[in-house]
């Protein structure tokens, strides 16, 4: 998969003549790098014209970066023929009823063990982290076969997600600790994976029943993995996305539609789901525009627990935002109804407004790290001190943690820091 590339002296833009599709109509003449006419406005592409092209050597075509974006839109997965493909398969899920949500059994929230001050077990810490660095071995090679056009079971999905809500029910603020740790490798499997932990969360808090909790981190788990066949020039940009580029990774909830093909006997629900992830309340996200209730409850999870990972996670162009400022936005997004404000509240008081893993500094001048959530308390959570009055690093591993419990403290958060090491930004 070829990327539009910009020409900085001319402002125009070099287009793959590979990416032009077929039946497409133009709306815009196309160029070589001379400015010599190649096809007029209004010519209905052909693969005899795309042959020809490049039976002549000629690999890219030029236009403005206007018409460019107007040509990617036309002439990529967004074209007419595509859509009404894509409308075949998930629009008789809309009518069936797929959107609603009601639960068939007990909500899974009244399982989740709240364990209060308690600190961590170095034994379960460790078995907690093989088990992480096990599912993403076995979820990497999930997807390096669906990448060589093989079919897979979702049992491995659903044994994961059976895992994942032990786990979460047993200690859910351990869960978050580690999945927010490893989530600074940076591939997709890791962003996916803290990703469904999170939005079950937000699910248990909904008073989802453990059925419709298992399909939120189903399809959390499946969302992103059509980002493997975004260029990773793209993925991995050092520079914030240009508009073309912008458009190739919205491409991606289509391409997470072809794998999910690949996953027989998957849940209808699921690939309905993890398409709808980037759309807004508002009707202004991708890829088809839906607003309101015509989006999915479990992809409007998936949506504030994606937006908060995006903001705390460091690009090479900006670093991380704090998580209570990230918490701060997603307030903002709801108040402007990008996201769904029930879903925003959900989240914070399931995680309060500083999130398990954020560093906050207390009024007597120590600097401390959230490891479990109040559940009287937004403002309140436990934290274990990791610097004294003085500066002094304490050793805050399982079994020494100096756990203080704000809701029972005369000490106060006083601001949020960034981690030791990082210039995480306050917004």
């Amino acid at each position: 998969m070829e990327t539009p590339n910009i020409n900085s002296e001319s402002d125009l833009i070099s287009y793959p003549v590979g990416e032009l599709t077929v039946g497409a109509t133009l709306d815009v003449p196309l160029t070589n790098k001379q400015g010599a006419l190649l096809l007029a406005a209004g010519t209905q592409l052909t693969q005899s014209y795309v042959n020809n092209l490049q039976l002549r050597g000629i690999t890219h075509v030029e236009m403005d970066t206007q018409t460019a974006v107007q040509m990617a839109r036309k002439l990529g997965f967004q074209d007419e023929a595509f859509w009404k493909v894509v409308a075949e398969k998930l629009d008789p899920l809309l009518h069936k009823g797929q959107l609603y949500v009601s639960n068939s059994g007990t909500k899974l929230k009244d399982k989740v063990i709240f364990n209060g001050c308690k600190g961590f077990s170095k034994e379960v810490r460790t078995e907690l982290l093989k088990n992480h660095h096990e599912s993403a071995m076995r979820l990497d090679e999930l997807t390096k076969k669906l990448m060589l056009g093989e079919d897979i079971s979702p049992n491995v999905l659903t044994t994961e997600i059976a895992s994942y809500l032990a786990e979460l029910t047993a200690d859910i603020d351990h869960v978050l600790l580690i999945a927010a740790h490893l989530a600074r490798e940076k591939d997709i499997i890791q962003h996916c994976m803290r990703m469904s932990v999170l939005a079950m969360g937000i699910a248990c808090q909904l008073e989802l029943d453990q059925s419709n909790v298992r399909k939120v981190g189903l399809a959390g788990l499946v969302h992103d993995w059509g980002m493997h066949w975004v260029p990773a020039e793209i993925r991995n940009s050092p520079t914030p996305l240009n508009k073309i580029q912008q458009l190739e990774v919205q491409k991606h909830p289509i391409y997470s539609l072809e794998f999910l093909k690949k996953v027989t006997g998957i849940e209808p629900v699921i690939p309905l789901v993890s398409y709808q992830v980037h759309e807004a309340m508002d009707g202004s996200g991708y890829p088809r525009g839906r607003k309101d209730t015509t989006i999915h409850l479990f992809s409007r999870i998936l949506a504030v627990a994606d937006t908060y990972i995006a903001m705390t996670s460091p690009r090479p162009y900006r670093p991380s935002i704090l998580p209570y400022s990230a918490v701060g936005q997603l307030l903002n997004l709801a108040k402007n109804n990008k996201l769904d404000s029930l879903v925003v509240v959900a989240f914070i008081d399931m995680y309060g407004l500083y999130p398990v893993s954020s560093f906050v500094g207390l009024n007597d001048g120590s600097v401390a790290i959230v490891i479990r959530q109040n559940p009287t308390s937004t403002t309140k959570p436990v934290v274990s001190l990791i610097l004294d009055t003085n500066g002094n690093k304490l050793d805050f591993s399982p079994g020494n943690e100096k756990i203080i419990d704000l809701n029972d403290s005369n000490l106060e958060i006083a601001l949020p820091v960034p981690p030791p090491g990082e210039n995480a930004i306050e917004l």
